[in-house]
């Protein structure tokens, strides 16, 4: 249920400054403390009922962060080293029924996800020393039925998008979905996986732990290894390419190679291939080349190219042939465009 507010928000006490000042002088080790995220208190925020001190969500939501910057300060201060936000209104952006809430009460739920992370980024913000964690889940209060759907439509978004050092992340239900969206994690950022549930009285057992553990392992190695072989690819085309320009056009052909072999079914890299190779007056092997770009959909560009190197190589009736399929592919394009 939504609330009004009766006055412009400002702190008055910090109990959460308290509650970590007696519980660290208890404790023999570092204490935790959890605060609610601005979008989750913005999620109880009554508009319509606070309009006398508050014009807009925006506005309401700005004294949040400044109010929760305030008891973050606090903290830092009394050296509090990890604050963990808890921010379960995340979910709601892949819960079908939340969106289709917010979009009937005129909210954009995209534009409103960006407007949670930079709230929540604003909070974290210039407190060196503190490590900030994120926590998110679709609810379990007494048991209830909160929220369902995978982190797959927000993800990148979240993994990517947040400043905190850890993201916890639920994953204790089926209604989490799987660990595919881990690739989107940026390297020096920690998922903590939520796997033993507190939604039923069945204890895990440690080889069903070790096992989902295991597939998360997988979903974010297969991720780092995809971003490895982006990183080498760029890499090598631009080597390839600087060799060209500099006439090396071997190094340029080894090059393009170790390229097609990282992406065998693009048919640019083999047309840039063949540059190399005429480069080099390897002019048959570049009309294999060549047939290749053209079976993986080259375009006229490709038969273009492969009739100039047959009618170099003197095979001219073959050479004729590429040059009439450029012509007639040109002509389709061109009719494509006028419909």
């Amino acid at each position: 249920m939504r609330q009004p507010v009766s006055s412009r928000l400002r702190l008055v006490r910090s109990r959460t400054l308290e509650e970590f000042e007696y519980a660290q002088s208890m404790a023999g080790r570092p204490v935790k403390v959890t605060l609610i995220n601005p979008d989750r208190i913005l999620e109880g925020f009554d508009r319509e009922g606070s309009q006398s001190f508050y014009s807009s969500a925006e506005e309401f939501l700005a004294d949040v962060v400044a109010v929760e910057r305030e008891i973050v300060r606090g903290l830092a201060e009394a050296g509090c080293r990890y604050i963990q936000m808890d921010g379960p209104s995340y979910t709601r952006y892949v819960d079908e029924r939340s969106i289709a809430a917010m979009r009937a009460e005129g909210d954009d739920p995209m534009a409103a996800l960006g407007r949670a992370i930079a709230a929540d980024n604003a909070v974290i913000a210039g407190f060196p020393g503190v490590v900030f964690g994120l926590h998110l889940c679709r609810g379990n209060r007494q048991s209830q039925w909160h929220r369902e759907g995978s982190y797959d439509a927000i993800a990148e978004r979240i993994l990517q998008g947040l400043h905190h050092q850890r993201i916890l992340l639920e994953y204790d239900t089926e209604r989490a979905g799987g660990f595919e969206p881990l690739r989107f994690l940026p390297k020096g950022k920690t998922a903590v996986l939520g796997l033993i549930t507190t939604k039923t009285g069945r204890v895990e057992t440690p080889d069903e732990l070790k096992r989902r553990i295991e597939e998360a392992a997988r979903a974010q190695g297969a991720a780092v290894e995809e971003q490895r072989r982006l990183r080498t690819f760029g890499m090598l085309g631009s080597q390839a390419t600087l060799s060209m320009q500099k006439g090396e056009y071997a190094r340029a052909i080894e090059l393009w190679r170790q390229v097609i072999e990282l992406d065998p079914r693009n048919a640019g890299h083999n047309l840039r291939l063949s540059d190399a190779l005429v480069g080099a007056r390897r002019l048959e092997e570049a009309v294999t080349t060549l047939r290749t770009a053209i079976s993986l959909g080259g375009g006229p560009e490709a038969h273009r190219r492969l009739a100039e190197v047959l009618a170099a190589l003197g095979r001219n009736d073959e050479s004729a042939r590429e040059r009439q399929l450029y012509r007639d592919q040109r002509l389709q394009e061109m009719q494509a465009r006028a419909r």
